[in-house]
């Protein structure tokens, strides 16, 4: 039954497709004419299952199992972890309205946690290092739930514990390019270089740096990059602004990027070889990024 369900929606949300294509070639525009193909399509087309598709689908639900997933902080290995995978669990299990199967699989991967008794700290200092500014350690509240004593405050994974020290300089967006140019007419080592998003990804800012002696990296992000919603013109907001859809399926972790259990089959198929290349390519990421501090550090 919960098959034929899934069927029915998937169906439904191709014959939606479907439509949603018709009715934008359908309506001429000028002289203009639909493709031929529209026309063979539209004999297709079951209207009675984009309304029951559409039936369906529940926004305030929606809403509601997004607040569910969201209302407690669940960073990986984290009891918040374990409760959000027992309500998955105990929603995709039921007989009445879950799937066929559900079942839960572990893997074994390479994380990166930040010490809570060492948060990251940045501070503006004189000469005599003497605190002249202290940066705020926690982001401001907006919600309650966002004084929760689990909540982890953003860190850079997998960057080497420190505490540089050094003159600031601004390197724009942190490319090679902004890096390259200031080293025309600046000697980049032993700096902090300050940066703002895009461009680059937040670990490029620091590889990239590295490169020309740069000791520690702070970003963050331009006012005028954020799409409020009020003030932002149209082709400035989704999709053609900065959006996340890649990361859910690329990133994967660093021992095996992009592919989440190749961990697992590499220990369980004995693939000692396989796993020594991949430390030496570990050994060689470190040097490439040893020095360059996360996105928080101790600056002048």
């Amino acid at each position: 039954m919960i098959k034929q369900v899934l069927i029915g929606i998937l169906c439904g949300a191709a014959v939606l497709t479907a439509g949603i294509l018709i009715g934008h070639y359908g309506v001429t525009k000028g002289n203009g004419s639909a493709p031929s193909w529209v026309n063979e399509v539209a004999k297709d087309v079951d209207e009675s299952l984009i309304e029951r598709f559409l039936s369906e689908v529940d926004n305030i639900q929606i809403q509601e199992n997004l607040r569910e997933l969201t209302k407690v902080p669940h960073m990986a290995t984290t009891a918040g972890d374990e409760q959000t995978v027992q309500l998955m669990l105990k929603r995709w299990q039921d007989p009445e309205t879950g799937l066929d199967q559900a079942w839960r699989e572990e893997y074994m991967v390479y994380l990166s946690f930040p010490d809570p008794k060492k948060p990251n700290k940045v501070t503006v200092v004189s000469s005599s290092d003497t605190v002249l500014y202290t940066a705020r350690e926690k982001e401001k509240s907006y919600t309650p739930d966002q004084d929760d004593p689990e909540v982890v405050q953003p860190y850079a994974a997998y960057s080497p514990a420190g505490q540089p020290k050094g003159k600031l300089v601004y390197a724009n967006q942190g490319k090679p390019s902004d890096y390259q140019m200031l080293n025309e007419t600046l000697d980049l080592r032993g700096t902090i270089a300050i940066t703002r998003y895009g461009g680059e990804g937040r670990a490029a800012k620091a590889i990239n740096a590295a490169l020309y002696g740069v000791i520690g990296v702070l970003v963050y992000t331009d006012p005028l990059d954020i799409n409020d919603g009020l003030m932002s013109d149209s082709n400035e907001t989704y999709p053609h602004s900065w959006h996340v859809i890649w990361a859910s399926t690329s990133a994967g972790q660093p021992t095996f990027p992009g592919l989440a259990d190749a961990y697992a089959s590499a220990e369980s198929s004995g693939e000692s070889s396989a796993w020594a290349k991949v430390h030496h390519h570990l050994s060689v990421l470190r040097q490439a990024i040893e020095g360059a501090a996360h996105t928080l550090v101790d600056v002048i």
